[in-house]
């Protein structure tokens, strides 16, 4: 028996079209997102923009919640905005900080903080706000601006131009350091910044004062330094009996030396050194060579603390005593070297 068989329908073709759409879609998409993306971006640089300009401008308040607004944007970029805006942040942080310390009268501490804000934050639009604030410092007396760190830096200062009107002020500092520094035992630097001031201010009303200040530190110095003590000279007995005392002093070493009378009257002085003189071991001479140079000093009556030091070998011991002048009445001492 015969049997129909149905023709099988032959194979539908698939239609691409709707792919075609869906991909157009996509790219559609693509490029909707792109251009957000770009949009957003260009905002935050925008808006970095007017961070930078209140940041330059001194005004921390509204820099700061701007900065934090694109360091938390997640369209910045780190490297360009995002870091940046931080590291604004911590510099506007800290100089809010520092001028609160100024004005709780912390004056000395501000001042340091600002040279340091200075050199951590060098390329920050920040650093004129910083700078005229580290002169309003400077409005404070002397002696509340002195301390070890802010003298150790004073120089640092006067580069920056901060201290103003340095010639009537920078006088006042000098002291005020020499000061700080010999109420903390630091008498070498008191005896730098004092000498500074006697060399650039000869003629400065105070210059009578510092110069004894300086004379009682480069004592305090030797003494610290362990300095040996010098009997007190010999009366020869050719005064006149009254006016100044005569101290005669000869050289009898190779050093050139420095003499300091600190006492009613500070006197620094140097005696060349004796080129035929020798050096001896051990012990010294039972007399004075009187071979070197002689230096002859008017000084006025009364206690006298003295320094005698080496200029040219800083290996040499110092030497201080205390020496009591009479009125009129000349003294002989004589220096040589021994080594031991």
């Amino acid at each position: 028996m015969d049997s129909m068989e149905q023709p099988t329908p032959p194979a539908a073709k698939p239609n691409r079209r709707p792919l075609f759409i869906g991909c157009g879609l996509v790219m559609v998409c693509f490029v909707a997102s792109c251009v957000v993306l770009t949009v957003m971006v260009s905002r935050a640089n925008s808006q970095f923009d007017k961070a930078v300009a209140a940041l330059s401008a001194g005004d921390c308040v509204t820099a700061v919640p701007a900065f934090q607004s694109l360091a938390d944007n997640p369209f910045a970029t780190e490297d360009d905005i995002k870091n940046p805006a931080l590291m604004h942040i911590a510099t506007c942080t800290r100089f809010e900080q520092l001028v609160a310390s100024q004005n709780g009268g912390d004056v000395a501490g501000a001042l340091v903080g600002y040279d340091d804000l200075m050199k951590d934050y060098s390329s920050s639009p920040l650093q004129p706000t910083i700078e005229n604030q580290a002169k309003t410092v400077f409005t404070a007396a002397p002696a509340q601006v002195a301390n070890l760190t802010t003298c150790d830096r004073l120089d640092s200062y006067l580069t920056r131009s901060w201290l103003p009107d340095q010639e009537t002020n920078l006088p006042l500092y000098y002291q005020a350091c020499g000061q700080a520094y010999t109420a903390a035992g630091d008498y070498t630097s008191a005896v730098e910044v004092y000498q500074r001031f006697v060399t650039a201010y000869p003629n400065h009303p105070d210059y009578g004062n510092v110069e004894a200040q300086m004379a009682k530190a480069a004592v305090a110095e030797a003494r610290a330094a362990g300095a040996g003590e010098i009997a007190p000279p010999t009366a020869v007995g050719n005064g006149s009996g009254s006016g100044p005392a005569v101290v005669v002093i000869q050289n009898d070493s190779r050093e050139e030396l420095s003499l300091v009378f600190s006492g009613p009257e500070a006197r620094f002085e140097t005696l060349e050194p004796c080129a035929e003189c020798q050096d001896y071991f051990g012990s010294g001479p039972e007399f004075c060579p009187e071979l070197g140079p002689i230096g002859t000093y008017e000084v006025p009556p009364g206690t006298y603390d003295v320094v005698v030091k080496s200029i040219s070998d800083e290996g040499v011991i110092p030497f201080t005593g205390v020496w009591d002048l009479t009125a009129g009445e000349e003294y002989y001492s004589c220096f040589f070297l021994i080594t031991e």
